[in-house]
C-alpha cells in the first residue's frame, strides 16, 4: 500500500483528477464548437479525405491549427464520425495534461519535489488553463512547445549546462511554438536578452547563432508558407492581428497600458472566458484570484531577499519572466486586445502561487500555516466556481455576439426544411455551419468586417449557386442594415428566424449581398 501511494506516483494520481475534471466539462458545457473551431474540424475531416495541410487553410492559421486537425483526423478515422466537437476537443485535452506534466518535471528538476506536486495540482483546476484546454485554436500546443525551450532555458542558465546542444534545442522548440501560434514571440522577447547577457553580449558567440538557426528550423514551415502566400500580411502572422510588432509612441503608451493591465486585464484573465475577450465586470472570484497571484508574488519577493531554498533561481526566473513579460505586451499592440496573449504565462504564474501556498503551510508557526490552508481552500473554491460555470455554460460567442451554442444545429434543421444547401453569412457562423453539417451545407463569409482571406472553394461554390441563402445573427447592425436594404429596393424575399438567426431566402432576382 505505501508503494502505491508513493510520492513518485502522486503526479500521476494529479493527472488522473486532472483528466476526470476535463472529460466532465468536455461533456457538459465545453463540447460546442465557434467559427475558429469549425476550420479546424473542416481541416481535420480533409485529412481523412487525403488533404496534408501544414500551414493556414485558407484562413490565418498556424501549426497549432494542423496538430490539432491531424490528431481529430485519426480519431474522425477511428469513429466514422467527423463533425463531433468532443472528438475534435480530445487532442487539446491531452495536449493541456502534457503541458501539467512537463510543469511538474521542470519545477522538480529545478526546484522541489513538493513545490512540483502543488504546481500540478493547482494546473489541474486553473480555470483561464482548464478553459484553454478545450479551445481548438493552438493555444495549448504553443504553451507546450515554450514551456520545452523554457526547460532548456533553466538548464543553461540554473545548471549551467550552456552548451550547443542546450542552445540549439531552446531555439528549435521556442520556432515550433512560434509555428503554433504567434504569441510565443513574447517568449523570444525574454529570451534574447537573456542569452545576450549569459554570453557576455558577445554577438558572434556559435551558441547565439545556434538557438537563431534552430528557432528558423522550428518555424521553417511558416516561413516559407509566409514566402509564398502571405507577402503583404506578415504582420498578421506574426502577432495574429491586422496590426505591426509595434505601437507608434509606444514609450508615452506604457504607463496607461500597464495601469490597465494590473487594474482589469490581468484580473480579467484570471476567469473562465480567458479567450477571446477581455470581460468588461470583473467577476468577485476574479479579483480573489487575483489577489493570490498578487499574495505570491510579494511572498516569493520576501524569500528571495531573506532566505535561501530549494528552487530559489527558478522563482526569480519566473519573476522576471512575469514582469518583463507583462513590459512587453505593454509596449505591444496586443494590449488590451485578447486574453490569449496571457495564456503563456500560465505556468510561472502557477508556480509562483505554488510557493505561495508551500511557504505559508510548511511554515513552523501555526497561525502562518492556518492562513496557507485558508488561502488552498479559497483557490480550489475559486476555481470550483469558475469549473461550473464552465459545465454550465450554453453560449459561444461569434465575434462579439453570444449565441445559444446549439443554434447552429437549429439552423441546419430550417434550411434542409426549406431545401437551401448555400448560404451567404459571416465569418464564425459559415464555419460552424460547414462543420457541424459534415459540409452538408455549404456556407460563404461575407465582407462584414475587417478584410480576412476567404476559403476559395466555398466561396466559388456559393457565389455559382441559385438556390441560396443569407444568414445573420438576429441581434446585430448588419442584420438590421440588409433587411432595410431589401425593404428600400422592394426586393422580394422570405425570411425566418430561428434560435439566433435570421434567415432570408428566395430573394427576388438573384440579389447577392
Amino acid at each position: 500500500m505505501k508503494k502505491f501511494f508513493h510520492r513518485d506516483y502522486l503526479v500521476y494520481y494529479i493527472l488522473a483528477v486532472a483528466l476526470l475534471i476535463r472529460l466532465l466539462l468536455l461533456f457538459t458545457g465545453q463540447q460546442f464548437v465557434d467559427g475558429d473551431e469549425g476550420v479546424v474540424g473542416v481541416m481535420a475531416r480533409h485529412i481523412t479525405q487525403g488533404a496534408s495541410p501544414l500551414a493556414r487553410y485558407g484562413q490565418h492559421y498556424g501549426g497549432g491549427h494542423v496538430i490539432e486537425a491531424y490528431l481529430a483526423a485519426f480519431l474522425f478515422l477511428l469513429t466514422g464520425v467527423t463533425n463531433s466537437g468532443i472528438l475534435l476537443k480530445l487532442p487539446i485535452v491531452i495536449f493541456s495534461l502534457l503541458v501539467l506534466h512537463l510543469s511538474y518535471l521542470i519545477t522538480k528538476r529545478f526546484a522541489s519535489h513538493k513545490l512540483a506536486l502543488v504546481t500540478a495540482g493547482l494546473l489541474a483546476v486553473a480555470a483561464p488553463f482548464l478553459r484553454s484546454g478545450f479551445k481548438a485554436n493552438g493555444y495549448i500546443e504553443t504553451i507546450f512547445f515554450c514551456l520545452l525551450s523554457f526547460y532548456y532555458v533553466c538548464l543553461i542558465i540554473i545548471e549551467g549546462r550552456s552548451t550547443l546542444k542546450n542552445y540549439f534545442w531552446c531555439g528549435f522548440w521556442w520556432g515550433v511554438g512560434f509555428w503554433c501560434f504567434g504569441f510565443a514571440i513574447m517568449y523570444l522577447a525574454i529570451l534574447v536578452p537573456f542569452f545576450l547577457v549569459q554570453e557576455r553580449f558577445d554577438l558572434f558567440k556559435g551558441k547565439l547563432w545556434l538557438f537563431g538557426g534552430g528557432g528558423i528550423l522550428g518555424s521553417l514551415i511558416l516561413i516559407i508558407d509566409n514566402i509564398l502566400n502571405n507577402k503583404e500580411s506578415l504582420a498578421v502572422v506574426l502577432t495574429g492581428e491586422n496590426s505591426t510588432l509595434w505601437t507608434r509612441g509606444w514609450l508615452s503608451k506604457i504607463p496607461g497600458n500597464l495601469g490597465r493591465i494590473f487594474t482589469h486585464e490581468l484580473p480579467a484573465f484570471l476567469g473562465r472566458e480567458a479567450i477571446h475577450n477581455f470581460v468588461v465586470r470583473v467577476p468577485p472570484a476574479s479579483w480573489i484570484y487575483y489577489g493570490l497571484l498578487l499574495l505570491a508574488v510579494a511572498c516569493s519577493v520576501f524569500l528571495l531577499t531573506r532566505q535561501d531554498f530549494p528552487g530559489k533561481k527558478l522563482i526569480r526566473i519566473s519573476l522576471v519572466f512575469l514582469g518583463v513579460y507583462l513590459v512587453i505586451y505593454a509596449i505591444t499592440p496586443f494590449a488590451g486586445v485578447s486574453p490569449r496573449y496571457f495564456l503563456g504565462l500560465f505556468p510561472f504564474i502557477s508556480i509562483l502561487i505554488a510557493l505561495l501556498f508551500v511557504s505559508l503551510i510548511g511554515s513552523s508557526v501555526n497561525s502562518i500555516r492556518y492562513l496557507g490552508l485558508i488561502l488552498l481552500v479559497t483557490y480550489f473554491s475559486v476555481q470550483t466556481v469558475f469549473a461550473g460555470q464552465m459545465a454550465h455554460n450554453r453560449h459561444v460567442l461569434d465575434l462579439k455576439v453570444r449565441a445559444q451554442a446549439d443554434d447552429v444545429q437549429r439552423l441546419i434543421g430550417l434550411l434542409d426544411q426549406i431545401g437551401v444547401k448555400y448560404v451567404h453569412t459571416g465569418f464564425f457562423t459559415k464555419w460552424r455551419l460547414i462543420f457541424e453539417s459534415d459540409e452538408r451545407i455549404i456556407a460563404s463569409c461575407l465582407n462584414l468586417g475587417p478584410k480576412i482571406k476567404k476559403y476559395p472553394e466555398y466561396e466559388k461554390r456559393v457565389e455559382r449557386s441559385i438556390n441560396y441563402a443569407v444568414v445573420l445573427h438576429t441581434a446585430t447592425r448588419h442584420r438590421q442594415a440588409f433587411q432595410e436594404f431589401l425593404r428600400s429596393r422592394r426586393v422580394k424575399h422570405r425570411s425566418k428566424v430561428v434560435a439566433d438567426f435570421t434567415v432570408f431566402y428566395d430573394i427576388e432576382g438573384n440579389f447577392r449581398p
